[in-house]
């Protein structure tokens, strides 16, 4: 499972885009092995167009739907979040979604669905969807320990193809 290998390595962080309604920067935090914050800070383009914040404390499922090589679990929550418009907008935000982070990369990519209930400045219920790609910062001691593996792989095919083309 890549998630015990992330906190492992102090890769916790991860940053990226989503696209949809609406339309931002993404951030996650992991916590633990199966919790992480999550917000975002984006445009909606709906009633004008609004600046829109949103925080998340994520539960993730993981073995939901197996998958050959990397993870892909299910993550789930109820939360908060602000539309910054002509009339500024408070409510509540459940989110549903799948969230495929590569075995080999430091990628992930995600996609969810939140319904929203507003209530402020009165109740309105919508459904926001999204896709997105995050990146995840390795610390400077797992970027080490690539570097050499990469190094030693290209050296160990560099010897093999010496040994078979240049012997005496």
């Amino acid at each position: 499972m890549l998630l015990p290998q992330i906190f492992r390595d102090g890769r916790r962080f991860w940053s990226g885009h989503y696209a949809g309604e609406p339309t931002g920067i993404s951030l996650k935090s992991w916590l633990s092995k199966t919790n992480a914050w999550d917000g975002g800070i984006a445009w909606g383009f709906g009633e004008g167009g609004a600046l829109y914040i949103h925080g998340d404390y994520l539960w993730h499922k993981f073995n939901f739907i197996p998958v050959d090589e990397g993870n892909l679990p299910l993550y789930y929550v109820s939360a908060g979040r602000v539309l910054f418009a002509d009339k500024s907008h408070l409510g509540v935000r459940g989110v549903v979604g799948l969230d495929y982070m590569f075995a080999r990369v430091p990628v992930d990519i995600f996609l969810e669905l939140a319904p929203v209930l507003d209530l402020v400045p009165g109740t309105d219920f919508t459904v926001n969807g999204a896709i997105g790609v995050r990146y995840f910062f390795l610390n400077s001691n797992y970027q080490f320990q690539i570097s050499n593996n990469i190094y030693t792989k290209l050296h160990e095919a560099g010897t093999k193809f010496h040994e078979k083309n240049f012997r005496n």
